[in-house]
């Protein structure tokens, strides 16, 4: 799979975000390939703080990419249901969709889209099944100059997603 597009993927948790962006064609090649992630301490319980640090943690990322014309954006789509845990669920649905609305303001309604996670998997991946440590080991075998740039299993699956992405039109 090679990516073609301009492209996003985003993973991310009620406490953690990681971004991962693929950029084939941008002049400066140390600008291809870009990926971030944040992840609030244990101790911070206080939700409505995470959820305000968050969204201006990835506001300050996407605001470095200058250009905003021509992007594929993959969000991971919340698996609710699957805890048990309601106020999990509520809080990873508050994060998608405020995710999903900054990327609409900065790129646009069309280009962004979510992506089950077994969807992103199988089309990536060749399996919808594989855990984190199989799609890391994926990832190093068939890119692994993208495994590289990679520090954390969030990151990975956001490269994963952003491969998913650049691949769309």
């Amino acid at each position: 799979m090679t990516f073609q597009h301009n492209s996003l993927g985003i993973d991310y948790s009620t406490k953690k975000v990681a971004l991962a962006v693929l950029r084939p064609n941008h002049p400066r090649s140390d600008r291809r390939v870009s990926v971030w992630s944040v992840e609030l301490p244990d101790k911070a319980r206080d939700h409505d703080r995470n959820f305000t640090d968050i969204l201006e943690w990835t506001m300050e990322r996407l605001a470095v990419l200058e250009d905003y014309q021509d992007w594929n954006i993959a969000i991971e789509a919340p698996i609710v249901g699957i805890s048990g845990n309601r106020q999990t669920a509520i809080r990873m649905a508050m994060v998608c969709g405020a995710l999903v609305r900054e990327c609409q303001q900065w790129f646009g309604t069309e280009c962004v889209g979510l992506v089950p996670v077994s969807s992103w998997k199988k089309e990536v991946c060749g399996k919808g099944n594989l855990d984190k440590a199989q799609i890391g080991e994926w990832l190093l075998q068939t890119h692994p100059d993208l495994w590289h740039q990679c520090a954390t299993e969030h990151e990975v699956d956001a490269m994963c997603m952003a491969l998913w992405a650049g691949e769309r039109r």
